[in-house]
């Protein structure tokens, strides 16, 4: 909170980009990658990827707009995002910037409840 009783919005950068801190984003669905292991959650137009341990790679897509389904792909590196104007296999070398190995234990506190959507 400011001097002004508003609440700050925290911001993580990575070569001069910036985004909201995961704390602030509702976070609408979770997935998993049986093959990897890792989780999948997706909320205004981020995509979080966390890994064992609590760590996670925060990816956004380029045209920042609320994802409206997520599906992974089990058996290759790909992701398939639905949103508004858009809709397709995302690739994270491509269509998603991400900051990678940030602990996110204590702040996605619902890392755990996840869904098989493979």
């Amino acid at each position: 909170m400011n001097d002004k009783g508003e609440e700050e919005i925290v911001k993580l950068s990575s070569d001069g980009d910036e985004i909201f801190n995961i704390e602030h984003i509702k976070m609408d669905l979770v997935c998993v990658n049986p093959n990897t292991g890792y989780c999948y959650a997706t909320g205004d137009g981020l995509l979080l990827r966390i890994a064992e341990g609590g760590y996670v790679d925060i990816c956004w897509i380029i045209n920042p707009q609320v994802i409206s389904s997520l599906d992974v792909n089990t058996y290759h590196n790909t992701v398939w995002v639905s949103y508004e104007g858009f809709e397709g296999i995302t690739e994270y070398s491509e269509e998603l910037r991400c900051i990678s190995g940030i602990d996110v234990e204590g702040i996605l506190k619902d890392a755990r409840l996840v869904v098989d959507c493979g």
